[in-house]
């Protein structure tokens, strides 16, 4: 359903009608555009005989510029030509004057587009005025809602992230539990001997090494005898479990933190109006710009320099913020709703 405004702002056909008697003593100016506009239509209802007379008065006259021009270079030399050159002058002086009576309607619209022309631009410009408000308005409230958006957006995120990651700590805490429960469990040992299964949990392949490593005295025949014990069997197994398990949660610790949420919307009307964002890039300082192109830090293409403001508004649309960052160069972003 149109709103009264909206209403207000459609030129309907009721509006295009002959001009009562108090509007035109109110704007003399009217009653001028409406006498022109008169002999606009009746010069619009004899259009195309004027078009054919006006295409044959300009063949008469270019059949005697023509002829004018062949007899240029030879003046006359008796009264006879004389009054001849005479004749002819002032047929042609009489032709003009018909040809310009016949398109007399030039001035008339001349005239006619002079008077309604300061009109038109009036209401134009106040209607751009107001177009620019609003759309002013229009792009603050869009620019608000979907920083509320992202906002409500990372807020969700942020929380989905604390959730997974507390998640995450439980399985880790868990995990290291397990391992603790898994060393506990194992056989007491000595010192040495302790020692030697770390070593063979955490690399040494052969028993002799690690024997020896671990400080005893005959590195032989312990590793054979300790190697044939189940307790340190047992316990080196336990060592290599706990290590395992917190292998797998260094890793699962590393991992980046995968959250799933809604895409929060922007609560923007639809239907109305469509916006459109176009990118530019306004040239502050040609020189800095050369500047920056020759010193090769900034990635300024060569073909700014001979396609200029259209390859600018391209970078504009490709780098957006980042092309602030090259000296004489600015980026702009403009959004209307057409």
């Amino acid at each position: 359903m149109s709103t009264k405004t909206e209403q207000k702002a459609r030129p309907s056909r009721e509006a295009v009608v002959d001009p009562e008697p108090e509007a035109l003593a109110r704007f003399p100016e009217l009653q001028l555009a409406v006498q022109d506009g008169q002999l606009v239509t009746t010069f619009l209802r004899t259009l195309v005989r004027g078009f054919i007379v006006g295409r044959e008065l300009e063949n008469t006259a270019m059949q005697m510029l023509k002829e004018a021009t062949a007899n240029r270079a030879t003046p006359p030399t008796t009264r006879e030509a004389d009054e001849t050159v005479q004749r002819r002058l002032k047929l042609a002086r009489g032709h003009k004057k018909a040809i310009v009576e016949h398109w007399n309607i030039c001035g008339i619209l001349s005239r006619l587009h002079k008077r309604v022309t300061p009109m038109r631009d009036r209401g134009a410009d106040a209607a751009d005025e107001a177009v620019l408000i609003w759309n002013t308005l229009h792009n603050t409230y869009v620019e608000d809602e979907r920083r509320r958006a992202q906002a409500e957006e990372d807020r969700r995120r942020r929380e989905a992230e604390d959730r997974e990651r507390a998640e995450r700590q439980k399985i880790l805490d868990e995990m290291e539990a397990e391992a603790l429960r898994v060393e506990a469990e194992s056989p007491q040992l000595s010192d040495r001997e302790e020692h030697f299964v770390e070593l063979m949990a955490t690399g040494f392949n052969a028993p002799e090494a690690a024997a020896r490593a671990a400080g005893f005295k005959d590195p032989v025949k312990t590793s054979l005898r300790l190697i044939a014990l189940p307790k340190i069997l047992q316990a080196i197994e336990a060592k290599r479990k706990a290590a395992e398990m917190r292998k797998q949660a260094e890793a699962v610790k590393a991992t980046p933190l995968d959250v799933q949420i809604e895409e929060v919307k922007p609560n923007i009307a639809t239907g109305i109006t469509h916006d459109r964002t176009t990118h530019s890039c306004e040239i502050l300082d040609e020189r800095a710009v050369l500047e920056a192109y020759r010193s090769g830090g900034f990635g300024v293409p060569p073909e700014l320099f001979s396609v200029s403001q259209t390859v600018a508004n391209q970078l504009a649309r490709e780098r957006r913020e980042q092309l602030n960052r090259i000296p004489g160069l600015r980026y702009r972003k403009e959004t209307r709703a057409i």
